[in-house]
């Protein structure tokens, strides 16, 4: 299954580039080091081959505009950083209610003993979070943290007018169809745009592409997009977004689907999928803090009036170790059955009622909200 949380955590995957020669590696990386950086395509595709074969510690996020939120960064952080320290970060995550709370500073000097040894840190896109007031303080820790943190801010240069490679006829109709989107099934442009040889297009923007999986998926990097006339047409878009997060259920890729749904502002859908697939999603042992952010990007308000998404939010935070945040999630559960009782004759009535198209009942939903503030 994809999961575009764990995509945004790895060094990316490149369809082509050459290496920086080993010795010259780490002179690169500390020319780069503790600094924001302008860089062209070719050294960007030259710096991430580089980096895939170099033995130091490597932790690489790829920064979305979301990401202004301070919460949503630091918890993308701790996600990354527990790629190379598992299980480090706990206090911070602890202060981090929702995607707009920054950690506290005992997190952060918390933060710091846990790291056990040397690490390249790389924001890519660092330009969404530079403005943001709150980075100042980040950019503080990072530089004070220089000897075992090397950091590295990366911003893509203004890219050329991408229409002019290895154009076919179909250049300009190609790339509005993919403007509205970063991911790109192929099984799925297929199917939806049969006129278009796929295989072709796909050889023709390879120097653009910036990962790729097989014959399943690809994935263009928006600052190509930021210049072409795209399509204006909003209800194309929203339809065409609707269809595609159908279309993802039938192949199993709910993960996809819901980044989609929260996209378009679909809350409620996105509530649901959550509902059906997340708990069974962690029982397979997925990362139960990457479930603590997909629940996170459904607004707040939203999110704590929903008594089984505010229950997965708290078997997330058990199973991260982090008792405050299991009581938090757990008192707006109990709060939100309570309100249920004006529905009912008596305790017993209310008890029986069924909150989902499975029947769970408030009973048995209180029974394991108690258990899990049990430590049972």
């Amino acid at each position: 299954m994809f999961s575009r949380f764990q995509f945004n955590l790895n060094v990316p995957t490149l369809s082509q580039g050459s290496r920086i020669p080993g010795e010259e590696i780490n002179k690169k990386i500390a020319d780069l080091a503790g600094r924001q950086s302008t860089i062209n395509d070719v050294d960007y595709q030259i710096l991430v081959s580089s980096v895939s074969s170099t033995s130091n510690k490597v932790v690489w996020i790829q920064l979305e505009a979301d990401d202004q939120d301070p919460g949503r960064f630091w918890m993308k952080l701790i996600a990354g950083l527990r790629k190379i320290f598992p299980d480090i970060g706990k206090e911070i995550l602890s202060s981090l209610i929702d995607h707009h709370s920054q950690p506290l500073p005992s997190g952060l000097e918390a933060l710091e003993s846990e790291i056990g040894e040397k690490v390249i840190l790389i924001l890519d896109e660092i330009q969404w979070i530079t403005e943001q007031s709150w980075w100042n303080v980040t950019k503080t820790w990072l530089d004070r943290n220089h000897e075992k943190i090397k950091w590295i801010g990366l911003q893509s240069s203004k890219p050329k007018n991408n229409s002019s490679l290895n154009p076919t006829a179909k250049s300009d109709e190609v790339l509005n169809l993919l403007g509205f989107w970063d991911v790109y099934w192929i099984e799925w442009l297929q199917l939806t745009q049969p006129q278009i040889d796929w295989q072709i297009e796909i050889q023709r923007l390879d120097q653009i592409i910036t990962g790729i999986d097989a014959d399943k998926i690809f994935f263009i990097h928006p600052r190509y997009f930021s210049k072409l006339n795209l399509h204006d047409n909003k209800q194309w878009r929203f339809l065409s977004l609707q269809h595609l997060s159908d279309w993802l259920i039938t192949r199993d890729e709910w993960l996809e689907s819901l980044r989609i749904n929260l996209a378009i502002k679909e809350f409620e859908t996105a509530g649901d999928l959550l509902e059906k697939y997340a708990e069974a999603w962690m029982e397979q042992k997925h990362d139960p803090l990457e479930l603590l952010f997909w629940l996170r990007e459904i607004p707040g308000v939203l999110l704590t009036s929903q008594p089984i998404l505010c229950t997965l939010a708290a078997i997330a935070c058990k199973k991260l170790a982090l008792p405050f945040l299991v009581n938090y999630y757990c008192n707006a559960a109990e709060h939100s059955l309570a309100s249920l009782s004006r529905f009912s004759r008596d305790e017993e009535h209310w008890k029986l009622i069924e909150i989902d198209e499975q029947g769970l009942t408030i009973g048995q939903l209180l029974e394991k909200i108690e258990n899990l503030k049990t430590n049972e």
